[in-house]
């Protein structure tokens, strides 16, 4: 499976005291949209994680079967962005769609976000996927967020792991009902 990474469980602020009847998940339709989401990301793979900058923009993300989320705080002026994640189209893996890039900012954390953009990101893939049949959901888990993973219905392949800038991954899958 090609890597994304994905870590939307590592814990760190004061997530819990955060409003989540303000969140807001919105599929990106604008420049400005992605460019709030390309920050997040920045924040958090490459200020935090170390990520290399290079490496986290990559061609996917421009592509036409490439759906970005985003999750907005609509208890401030204007909404900030939160959370995000894209749902793209594998060229290796024509039988599945791929999550990845989930990232959700350090006071947010343990407040529920995470799991906010994986039943938006699975809505897309449903609505992707013709009613009656099935598809496969794929991504590639921090080893540290396995657990919110595990949590978000998906199985986790224990028999392999990888480095993905200098991040452990395990690889998982979880099949969801379309609706189109």
């Amino acid at each position: 499976m090609q890597s994304d990474r994905s870590a939307p469980g590592q814990t760190a602020g004061g997530g819990a005291t955060r409003d989540r009847s303000a969140l807001r998940v919105l599929t990106v339709s604008s420049e400005e949209q992605l460019q709030a989401a390309f920050s997040i990301r920045f924040e958090v793979f490459v200020e935090e994680q170390g990520v290399s900058a290079d490496a986290e923009l990559d061609a996917a993300d421009r592509a036409p079967t490439t759906q970005h989320v985003i999750v907005v705080d609509t208890s401030v002026e204007p909404p900030e962005p939160v959370g995000t994640g894209r749902l793209l189209t594998d060229a290796e893996h024509l039988d599945a769609l791929h999550i990845g890039r989930l990232a959700v900012r350090a006071p947010w954390r343990s407040s529920g976000v995470g799991a906010v953009l994986m039943r938006a990101l699975e809505t897309l893939a449903a609505e992707r996927t013709p009613r009656g049949s099935q598809v496969r959901v794929e991504l590639s888990a921090q080893e540290q967020a396995i657990g919110f993973y595990q949590r978000q219905g998906y199985v986790v392949d224990d028999s392999h792991r990888y480095l993905d800038e200098n991040i452990w991954h395990r690889d998982a899958v979880k099949t969801v009902d379309g609706t189109a």
